[in-house]
């Protein structure tokens, strides 16, 4: 889902879910990019304005996001909780920090030293671990190939060596938030940025 109040990029997020093309996007819109590149009637509803993805969603798909919004102020306040939990008893290490009243990540995001180790542990403890995102983009294979990026991204470097996220999912007990911390700190090197 996509949520913006700029009406250039609506519309080319409408373009880019269905192929490419102008069919969807708003017809002020659609007719700037046919006089922009000349493309007459007949042309139009083949032409491809973006490199775009057939993602459009169903009805089906829909009605299930509808669904799931009800839930969201439920699930951010507990997702928050968990968020200031996990805060307080891993105290030696880095956290995310933010000005927003609410947080609501899927994981809390920290750095370690032996990130491998750490996530082989939780890993036979039952406890799910991630990197943080991708870590260094540069460095998935389909940018790394490219030779496109020739600066070095030092603070995406170290994300993407030290970043582990633990779960914060909103169905987590009190009891499983301190089986994931116990076991978290019985193994886990801080490592500050």
């Amino acid at each position: 889902m996509v949520s913006t109040k700029n009406r250039e990029f609506y519309n080319i997020c409408l373009a880019i879910r269905s192929h490419g093309w102008a069919r969807d996007v708003e017809k002020k819109y659609k007719k700037q990019l046919e006089k922009k590149y000349k493309i007459d009637e007949f042309k139009s509803l083949f032409t491809f304005y973006y490199s775009g993805f057939n993602i459009r969603s169903t009805d089906f798909n829909a009605r299930l996001g509808i669904e799931q919004l009800k839930l969201i102020d439920k699930v951010s306040k507990v997702r928050h909780h968990n968020f200031f939990y996990y805060k307080k008893k891993l105290r030696g290490f880095w956290f995310q920090d933010s000005g927003l009243k609410l947080i609501s990540s899927m994981g809390y995001a920290t750095f370690v030293k032996n990130r491998f180790e750490v996530f082989k542990y939780l890993q036979s403890k039952k406890i799910q671990s991630r990197p943080l995102i991708c870590g260094n983009m540069a460095q998935q294979p389909f940018l790394k190939n490219t030779k496109i990026l020739k600066t070095k991204l030092n603070n995406a470097s170290f994300v993407d060596k030290y970043g582990i996220y633990i779960p914060n999912h909103a169905n987590l007990s009190l009891k499983d938030l301190k089986y994931v911390v116990t076991h978290f700190n019985s193994i886990a090197e801080p490592k500050h940025f």
